[in-house]
């Protein structure tokens, strides 16, 4: 198993965002009453700051916009492109760390049952350093298999990324327990959805497929990065259904995350990849997002 390490530098006290203020990670004032921790009443967004930049702000904010808007959730008026960005940055400055990986969280307010009172929310910014300001390849590709026990279930929830997170769970446990780095997530189509933290691209034949948003796969922040990077360099990405065949016939399997940015996949049951293309698309990024060729 080739696990991916653990990127946080560990064992520092960093300071995080709750409810208009600064605070101690480790003194969050956070509640049995939470309905966050009750009832996976929450929203939240992982977010990459490279050297003191958020270069995906944007497309953080749309989509946690948007999942709030299917929640019936309040937007407070920090969550707005100008007003977060000042408080990522005093974050960075508080925590004098210019790399981290922050977690974004919108909670409904405590009280109720499944009738909540109110649809107001709380914001969370959690903060955690990062020792690179840069994406970064893995050396030793991942060992992937499916999880085949249960099946994504098909409705919009599925394409936001909710507290309510059971189904994760159980296939993150399946990847544990058969020594694998990462695993594929299947629909009730019996189709490729995504994987278990990222999304799925695969190179054949000089093109790059992914499964459409219509498959029930997360809306992901670095999937729209990469179709939009496609698109300005007149790459050819075609959005399509996958059958595990075809993931078995590519030449190349890319996973996507906003955070560790692409891994590639070197053995799918018994097929092995290269990664010559997903190489290039790493340099690309950094070189666009990073400001270094590394």
């Amino acid at each position: 198993m080739n696990g991916q390490k653990n990127l946080s530098l560990e064992n520092i006290p960093y300071t995080s965002y709750y409810q208009h203020g600064f605070v101690d990670t480790n003194q969050l004032p956070i509640g049995f009453g939470n309905r966050g921790l009750r009832y996976g009443d929450t929203l939240f967004e992982a977010i990459r700051v490279l050297n003191g930049k958020v270069p995906f702000i944007n497309y953080h904010l749309d989509r946690l916009l948007e999942g709030m808007k299917m929640m019936k959730m309040i937007c407070p008026p920090e969550l707005n492109a100008l007003q977060l960005t000042g408080i990522i940055n005093e974050l960075v400055q508080r925590n004098d760390c210019i790399n981290a990986r922050l977690r974004l969280s919108v909670i409904r307010k405590d009280g109720g049952l499944y009738r909540p009172p109110s649809d107001e929310v709380d914001v969370l910014i959690e903060f955690a350093g990062l020792d690179k300001g840069y994406f970064e390849l893995n050396e030793q590709g991942l060992i992937i298999d499916a999880y085949l026990d249960m099946k994504k279930p098909a409705n919009l929830l599925s394409t936001v990324k909710s507290g309510s997170s059971l189904f994760y769970v159980l296939a993150g446990i399946f990847a544990r327990e058969n020594n694998l780095d990462e695993c594929l997530l299947m629909n009730e189509e019996d189709l490729v959805a995504e994987a278990l933290h990222s999304n799925i691209f695969i190179f054949q034949n000089k093109s790059i497929y992914t499964p459409p948003l219509s498959q029930y796969c997360i809306n992901g922040v670095m999937r729209s990065v990469i179709l939009e990077v496609a698109n300005e360099e007149n790459y050819s990405v075609v959005e399509t259904p996958l059958n595990m065949a075809q993931v078995m016939a590519a030449d190349e399997v890319m996973l996507t995350n906003a955070v560790t940015g692409l891994k590639w996949v070197a053995k799918f049951r018994e097929k092995s990849y290269v990664n010559d293309h997903i190489l290039e698309w790493v340099q690309s990024l950094n070189e666009r997002y990073a400001g270094s060729e590394v």
